[in-house]
């Protein structure tokens, strides 16, 4: 079926937008797709067939799907209690006290000896350190133990240290009250020659930071030892 201009009455064909006789614009045709059928302008369907009238200039516009993006989780900040932190900060301060006692501990014995070795050095004869040993032991503790000794003395006895390598030289011995009050010389194996000059009743002098009474199996024993660094220099 064909459509009729608007203007002359010429035949046009259903999909002229213009006359070809006279120019007039022509409105536009609506076709039914199910059968051809030309249809009114309002008309919802076609007349013929009865089919839905679909608008082919009609754009469908399809809703964008909005994909929904993950909410990151963020972890809660762990906040510290005024408690909490008072606890850490005693915490960390005890440790610290602990390792300067522990330090001062391991060097108190250290730093006693070489505070001894650089004092001046007290002159004494054996036989008067074991005199001050028997009168009052206490005492003679505080006078000699951990100070510069400069000690002379007479041989009486030397030997060696068991499970040592040091030796040692007796310069001075005597009993007290059911005690063998002595004193006695400790000598480090590097100086062995100077104890191999020793003999038997000799007189020995002798430098060293004098340790005190060390404990012996026998409680009837009070051996006060020095360790010596010099020995008979003057020989």
């Amino acid at each position: 079926m064909a459509k009729k201009c608007v203007s002359c009455g010429t035949d046009l064909p259903n999909d002229a937008g213009f006359c070809t006789e006279c120019g007039a614009q022509q409105p536009e045709v609506r076709l039914c797709k199910q059968c051809g059928a030309l249809l009114e302008k309002d008309a919802l369907f076609c007349g013929e067939c009865g089919a839905k009238y679909e608008d082919p200039n009609k754009q469908q516009t399809e809703r964008p799907v909005i994909k929904a993006t993950p909410v990151m989780e963020l972890k809660e900040e762990k906040k510290w209690t005024t408690s909490q932190m008072i606890s850490i900060a005693v915490g960390v301060l005890v440790v610290l006290f602990l390792a300067i006692a522990i330090f001062n501990g391991v060097g108190e014995n250290k730093g006693a000896v070489k505070k001894a070795e650089e004092a001046q050095a007290i002159s004494v004869k054996a036989e008067t350190m074991i005199d001050d040993y028997i009168r009052d032991q206490a005492k003679a503790e505080k006078e000699y133990k951990d100070k510069k000794i400069e000690l002379t003395g007479k041989v009486s006895s030397k030997g060696q240290y068991r499970n040592s390598q040091d030796y040692y030289v007796t310069v001075g011995r005597r009993m007290a009250a059911g005690k063998s009050y002595y004193v006695l010389l400790r000598i480090p194996s590097k100086m062995a020659g100077k104890l191999n000059k020793l003999h038997i009743g000799d007189y020995v002098s002798a430098e060293g930071v004098c340790q005190g009474i060390v404990e012996q199996e026998d409680p009837t024993d009070v051996s006060i030892q020095i360790p010596a660094q010099k020995i008979n220099e003057n020989d």
